[in-house]
């Protein structure tokens, strides 16, 4: 059409960078017979024309670059500067021309809608929905002329800036287009949602109606009305109260007018429209092969579509996409580690899982993958009668009550099947068979087993599986070794389950008779979590522990602990601490610390995380936390704890003793207390151990990964993190490099979309997300929370919110509010005056430690990294489940 224009009729999602995403969207939908009002595009071309008039832009742009989403001040000086210096600008002589024989085409006498259209704008990871200007009910070349500037410039809107700062992208990278298209004058107009943007139902189709031009809707000047469709029937009809409307002026331009009383609460919609609407939005969505957010319009009972943008709000499901209703749960929120994973981890983690695959090598198909987080498919369980009620159960007692009231959710419902099935009979087969020898070795020792020896056990077969892992990776090459790794890790789970679950099995046993039994028999239910202090022989616990004996070596030199408040960052601290006065002591206990707990790290389920013995100043902000405490709190505190089980254990036998028939429920009591508190401590045992079996993998990883660069397969050792692990295997034996280049570098783009997403706890295979309701659920105050009480007492003190425990350093009489914690963070936790977490459950690790060291800690509170602020005064009840701001 011209240099500087092209028509909708010429232009399809191929075309992004020359008119941006809402121009590219127009002119695919015209292509494919969509109903679209007929317009044109100026060329990102033409903004540079504009644009390059400026000699001091370049320069600002980078200025603009430097800038940070919340340094709004300078985004709202350097936004201001900006458009003021393009509005003494003009359109260049040339540039107006092909506008003007555009419009002459279209035809003067209509009236037009122009809209920025942004290269970063409507594209499948980021809508940038409304950030540039629009401008409605154009008419005339002076008009429109006027309108096409105005949204060049609307690129420099403070919104605008704030926005592609948020999102990453360099101002200097985007460019703008503008849309000019024939004004519809509607009498009803709105917003459809091919999937439900709230619940995520991807079979939902939502719609938002109101009267006369959508401005008002998309604005917030008035509440549309809501009509939602699922497989062709009308599910929800809610009308609201609809007081203006928008509409256009015959001289140009738009008013605001108050609607008849009759017409505010009467339907925007008739049931055929409805329909009719629901049905075209689906064929969008078809057409992209994703959920859809489409602006349209009907005049004179026609139905006009005036753009479409992909939904970028919603979690992405796991493909391929089954056609019956599955459930998935979050394997990170079972972990405490709900940060995206990269797809080395993820392939990792589906080989280890012992269900749902052939053969020991394979990934898991039960275990599935979505915006980078794996998440365990419930499903096939769900339909065998046992699990159907079993599961709920055990996840309540594991977890928490709203897991388990999401899951009978989803056992309701109608779609849900919940017949058994041949596969559904031949997977509980499967698991019973691969748990009935723990669960039976576990019974036993529960009956007749001596718990002070369960310890010495489990280290033993626990050890031997580390050292003969070790040993058969360390005794092959090449791609031979990465083979078995793949092999070894397939094995690795299910060789826990069946050697090492039978020595933790009797403690759980002992914890649900035990709260039975001190309910029944003394009303003394809360014991458990006093029962629960101290538990000696817990590995997480004493990692905890010796670190903090690690810091006591610091203590008394104070060029040592400047020397740790400096080097985060050194590599080979460890040797330059030789020439600091009084390190000799604390280098040889730090190095004994990393020798025994070097293979662990915050996140440490993701392989690609360095490991403490890699870089040991993750560590430094623990131990200057650890610092400001009392010498030698930290043992004081865990034998305090001690000792108040002891008492407390003394206290219940003497109780139970004056019962009829005491003798024996004293002795029932005992055996039971000291199964719970030997069984107990072994619940994280089996973590450590694959942690350290993990590390063998990991060298062995990076090793072929160094050998892999210095041939010239990869370009870095880092990338090894975005390949699969059958696909390192195929690289190292000899495949074709040339995709794998192509494919990390897509992965990369695809896992830092993912960092930002927030994964679900439980959704379905439609995109639903099921988050269930709290036990203790209630309508609250402004600033009180509600959430899981995972270990008891009220406890008051200044918040700290922590994202990351590398840098935290915790000061004396501060709460630790954080999104999860795995052990990684345990060093923490001898310095937190109490905890609040996003995630967890009763069993998880952050509240298994709580409990041991005596801290009243709260889970799964909802947004609690972002709804409480740092230095807040805050009051923790662990046994109520209550967070409360006292101050502001």
């Amino acid at each position: 059409m011209g240099r500087y224009i092209r028509d909708f009729t010429e232009l399809g999602n191929e075309d992004v960078e020359i008119v941006g995403g809402k121009g590219a969207n127009l002119g695919e939908m015209t292509r494919a017979g969509f109903p679209i009002p007929s317009g044109f595009c100026l060329t990102t071309e033409a903004y540079r024309l504009f644009s390059n008039q400026s000699p001091n832009l370049l320069h600002w742009l980078e200025q603009l670059d430097q800038l940070k989403p919340e340094e709004q001040a300078e985004i709202e000086q350097w936004g201001k500067k900006i458009r003021t210096h393009l509005r003494q600008l003009t359109l260049q002589t040339e540039l107006i021309a092909e506008i003007r024989a555009a419009f002459n085409r279209l035809g003067q006498d209509q009236f037009y809608a122009v809209r920025s259209s942004a290269t970063a704008e409507d594209l499948p990871t980021a809508s940038f929905a409304g950030q540039q200007d629009t401008y409605l009910n154009v008419r005339g070349e002076r008009a429109l002329i006027e309108a096409i500037q105005n949204c060049f410039i609307s690129l420099f809107t403070d919104r605008a800036i704030t926005y592609r700062s948020k999102q990453h992208f360099s101002h200097q990278s985007v460019s703008l287009s503008v849309v000019v298209q024939e004004m519809v004058l509607p009498e009803v107009s709105g917003i459809l949602f091919t999937a439900d943007p709230v619940s995520g139902d991807r079979e939902v189709v939502s719609i938002d109606a109101s009267y006369g031009l959508g401005e008002a809707l998309v604005s917030g000047w008035v509440s549309p009305d809501l009509y939602q469709i699922r497989r062709g029937q009308v599910i929800k009809e809610q009308i609201a109260e609809k007081k203006i409307a928008i509409l256009p002026l015959e001289s140009g331009g738009t008013e605001r007018i108050e609607l008849p009383k009759r017409k505010q609460k009467a339907p925007a919609l008739h049931k055929d429209e409805i329909l009719s609407l629901a049905t075209l939005g689906k064929q969008i969505e078809q057409h992209y092969g994703q959920p859809q957010d489409i602006e349209w319009a009907i005049a004179k009972g026609k139905i006009y579509i005036l753009q479409a943008r992909p939904i970028t709000s919603l979690y992405p499901l796991p493909k391929p996409t089954p056609a019956d209703l599955h459930l998935y749960f979050s394997f990170g929120h079972l972990q405490m580690m709900t940060e995206a994973l990269k797809p080395l981890a993820l392939s990792l983690f589906r080989t280890c899982f012992p269900f749902g695959k052939r053969h020991v090598f394979e990934e898991s198909q039960l275990m599935v993958e979505a915006g980078s987080r794996l998440f365990v498919d419930l499903t096939t369980l769900l339909k065998t009668s046992v699990g159907k009620r079993v599961v709920p159960r055990v996840l309540r007692q594991v977890i928490d009550s709203q897991l388990q009231n999401a899951v009978e959710q989803f056992i309701a419902k109608e779609e849900f099947q919940a017949h058994a099935s041949k596969k559904a009979n031949e997977m509980f087969t499967t698991m019973l068979w691969v748990f009935w020898y723990p669960l039976r070795r576990g019974l036993t020792n529960f009956l007749f087993g001596k718990p002070e020896r369960f310890h010495q056990k489990i280290e033993k077969v626990l050890a031997k599986l580390d050292s003969e892992t070790a040993q058969v990776i360390e005794q092959t090459e090449g791609s031979e070794q990465l083979r078995m790794v793949q092999i070894q890790s397939g094995k690795m789970l299910l060789n826990i389950i069946k050697n090492a679950v039978a020595f933790v099995i009797p403690g759980l046993m002992a914890m649900f008779v035990l709260k039975n039994l001190l309910r029944k028999w003394l009303d003394r239910e809360d014991s458990i979590s006093i029962l629960n202090k101290s538990l000696e022989g817990n590995v997480t616990s004493e990692m905890g522990l010796a670190l903090g004996d690690v810091a006591e070596k610091a203590r008394s030199h104070h060029q040592l602990i400047q020397y740790l408040q400096q080097a985060h960052d050194q590599p080979n601290f460890l040797e330059q601490l030789d020439s600091i006065e009084g390190s000799a002591d604390f280098k040889q206990a730090f190095a004994s610390f990393l020798n025994q707990y070097g293979v662990r790290c915050p996140g440490e389920i993701d392989i690609s995380r360095p490991r403490w013995q890699e870089e040991p100043g993750q560590l430094f902000s623990s131990i200057l936390s650890h610092l400001k405490r009392e010498p030698g709190e930290h043992r004081k505190q865990f034998d305090l704890g001690k000792q108040t089980a002891i008492a407390e254990t003394e206290y219940l036998l003497q109780e139970v003793r004056k019962q009829r028939g005491g003798w024996w429920k004293r002795w029932v009591l005992q055996r039971l207390i000291r199964l719970f508190r030997y069984g107990m401590a072994l619940r994280e045992h089996h973590k450590y151990y694959m942690m350290r079996i993990f590390s063998t993998f990991r060298r062995s990883i990076l090793d072929t990964a160094q050998q892999l660069v210095d041939q010239g397969l990869l370009k870095e050792v880092t990338d090894v993190y975005y390949l699969r692990l059958d696909e390192l295997v195929k690289l190292r034996a000899g495949a074709d490099e040339t995709e794998y280049f192509r494919l990390i570098e897509q992965r990369k783009d695809k896992f830092r979309q993912d960092i930002k997403r927030k994964a679900p706890r439980t959704f379905t295979s439609r995109g639903e997300v099921i988050t269930g309701q709290l036990q203790n659920q209630r309508d609250l105050a402004d600033g009180v929370w509600v959430g899981n009480p995972v270990s008891s007492g009220v406890v008051e003190g200044i918040a700290r919110v922590v994202l990351t425990p590398n840098q935290a350093e915790l000061e004396k009489e501060e709460i630790l509010v954080a999104p999860f914690t795995d052990p990684g963070w345990t060093p923490l936790f001898l310095s937190a005056k109490g905890l609040v977490l996003e995630v967890g459950g009763m069993m998880t690790h952050g509240a298994v430690v709580a409990r041991e060291y005596g801290i009243p800690a709260v889970v799964g509170v909802e947004n609690a990294t972002e709804t409480i602020q740092t230095g807040d005064r805050i009051r923790v009840d662990g046994t109520q489940g209550i967070v409360e701001r006292i101050e502001k």
